[in-house]
This record gives structure tokens, C-alpha cells and sequence, in this order.
């Protein structure tokens, strides 16, 4: 903190060559950091649809807000003035649920209009040509969970998710892959149940 406070005197009060000191620091990488902060619900909408990258229309924005709203951040509009109190006060009974209904929405607008774009995000994270149901999983999984997964079981679990109704021969042999037409549905899938884990809740 001395350090920051150094660094703002010596450059006249401005806050950019704090901000940049900062944001290089190792404390902001530290692994203590990562997962310890429950998403705000436009943190939880944005960042999946940032790091999705699935197409996002002028219509699926402006019915974000309004769910954003619904689930207790109306933008511009916190409570009081001292503002969101934010962390654990994001996620109770409804909101939750919300959450994951938010989501789940807006992947069957990606499904109905853009269902090549799962099956491209899970080439671009893992290959067209891997075999393997389970590194394809973890790859994904990987990718919108900073943490990752707290145990092999728990990757287990989304793998068996992911392989869905594909005959489990099919992966022995190695002759599953994604560019099979069941894929886009299983990354979807997938997904589903990513947005549900708690991890997924925290930043």
C-alpha cells in the first residue's frame, strides 16, 4: 500500500500509473485472490458472455439489463447511497435461481440462432480432432472457472454430463470427436451445468 501511495504522490495524483502499478502486481494474481468474490450479476452475465464469445445481439443487451434488474442490480439505480453492499448479499434463494435461468436463456438464444458458435468455442479451447470426452471437458470447464474444479470426482461429473447420450463405445474406440453432429448439443450441455457450480458464482 506505501508503495501505491508512492507511486501516486510521485506522479502528481493521477491515478492511471496507480492503477497500472497495481493491475502488473503479483497481488493481483495471487492465487488468493482468484474465487473469493461472489459476481455481481452484470459480472456474472458479462464476463460469460465475454469469454463465450458468442455472438450477442442489440436485443439480447437491452433484455440483459432489464434481467440484471430483476435479479438485483438495476444499473444506475443501487439502493442506497453507500451502493451494492455486493459479495455473498448477490446470491440468495431467488437470485440464484435466476442466475442460472439468465444463462440458461441466453444459451437457447445462442442454440436457436448461432448453434455452430458452441461447437467452434469448444474446437477453439480444445481441437477438432480430439477423441478424449474428458480433456475436451476440462478444457471448457477450465476456461470459465479461474479455479478450475475441486477434484478429479467433480470433473468426472461434468465429463458424464458432457458425453450425454453417446454411446460410451464410440469414445473407447476413439472414433468420437466434435465434429460429430451430437456435439454442439453436448457443449451445451456442458455449459448448463458449469453456470451451476458454485465456483462458477465467484470471481
Amino acid at each position: 500500500m506505501s508503495q501505491l501511495a508512492a507511486t501516486f504522490i510521485s506522479n502528481n495524483f493521477e491515478l492511471a500509473p496507480v492503477y497500472r502499478q497495481l493491475f502488473k502486481s503479483n497481488h493481483f494474481f495471487d492465487d488468493k485472490a482468484l474465487g473469493a468474490i461472489v459476481k455481481s450479476p452484470y459480472d456474472h452475465f458479462v464476463s460469460f458472455v465475454n469469454e463465450a464469445n458468442f455472438t450477442v445481439s442489440d436485443e439480447f443487451k437491452r433484455n440483459m439489463f432489464w434481467y440484471n434488474g430483476q435479479i438485483g442490480q438495476l444499473i444506475f439505480d443501487p439502493t442506497d447511497v453507500a451502493g451494492w453492499q455486493g459479495n455473498h448479499d448477490w446470491i440468495n434463494a431467488s437470485t440464484l435461481i435466476g442466475r442460472w435461468q439468465g444463462i440458461e436463456w441466453y444459451l437457447w438464444v445462442v442454440w436457436d440462432n448461432y448453434r455452430e458458435e458452441v461447437r467452434e468455442l469448444a474446437i477453439e479451447l480444445s481441437s477438432a480432432t480430439e477423441t478424449d470426452p474428458g480433456i475436451v471437458t476440462q478444457h471448457i470447464v477450465d476456461h470459465f472457472i479461474a479455479t478450475g474444479l475441486q477434484t478429479q470426482a467433480d470433473y468426472d461429473i461434468a465429463t458424464t454430463v458432457f458425453k450425454y447420450q453417446v454411446p460410451q463405445n464410440y469414445f473407447d474406440n476413439n472414433s468420437w470427436n466434435l465434429n460429430w453432429d451430437s456435439a454442439p448439443y453436448q457443449v451445451l450441455l456442458l455449459l448448463f451445468h458449469i453456470t451451476k457450480l458454485p465456483a462458477f458464482q465467484l470471481k
